[in-house]
């Protein structure tokens, strides 16, 4: 009895350490195409205190998943990065990684939110290994005490969220991002991007012209 308890717990163990390179990998994910870390708070409002030019982006589902897929392509081949993400009425993001000898198909459904001050949520509805469904707080208890993720990046798993902070990353051109539509059922997506005007360089620009 002792020794099916310890292999029970191993291979609990095991799950959650797979579901946790999933979650990761979203986040890893997320960080390498918008930002470097910095210190935020969750629901904070960001302050521009200079000069700046306000642009706003629209786009659909379709060129998102384009867009996020063509870069997951470009990524080494490997068992780790096998996945694809669809926005559909949800967003899922599935793959299958090496485990126990053979691929096993790993996914995460989610449920996009948009808060007032532009950042994002991320509310985890199912982790799946195989047809084992995973416990979501344990999943992101793992994560949160096991991978170091941007600070911008907040993994909540009493409410089995995963806190986008957008609006308070630091971007390497310095422009801000907010998120002003993230609407998966009228497929409306929507960002605002703020472009301080120190970032355009004006002596660059009489050089060319």
């Amino acid at each position: 009895m002792f020794s099916r308890f310890t292999s029970e717990n191993k291979w609990k163990t095991l799950f959650f350490v797979l579901a946790g390179i999933n979650v990761a990998f979203l986040c890893w994910l997320f960080s390498y195409l918008f930002a470097l870390p910095v210190n935020i708070q969750q629901d904070q409002q960001p302050i521009y205190d200079e000069q700046t030019a306000i642009f706003t982006v629209n786009s659909t589902r379709e060129n998102l998943n384009i867009l996020i897929n063509s870069y997951l392509d470009q990524l080494p081949k490997s068992d780790i990065y096998n996945y694809s993400v669809n926005l559909n009425q949800n967003v899922q993001l599935s793959g299958s990684i090496m485990a126990f000898g053979r691929k096993v198909p790993i996914e995460m459904t989610m449920e996009p939110y948009v808060l007032k001050n532009g950042d994002l949520v991320l509310n985890v509805i199912s982790v799946t290994l195989g047809r084992l469904p995973l416990p979501n707080k344990k999943v992101l208890d793992y994560i949160r005490d096991h991978y170091h993720l941007p600070e911008w990046v907040i993994i909540d798993p009493a409410r089995h969220r995963i806190y986008a902070a957008v609006t308070q990353m630091k971007t390497k051109s310095h422009f801000h991002v907010r998120v002003k539509e993230f609407n998966l059922e009228h497929n409306e997506f929507s960002f605002q991007i703020t472009v301080p005007s120190h970032s355009f360089d004006l002596d660059h620009l009489e050089k060319v012209f």
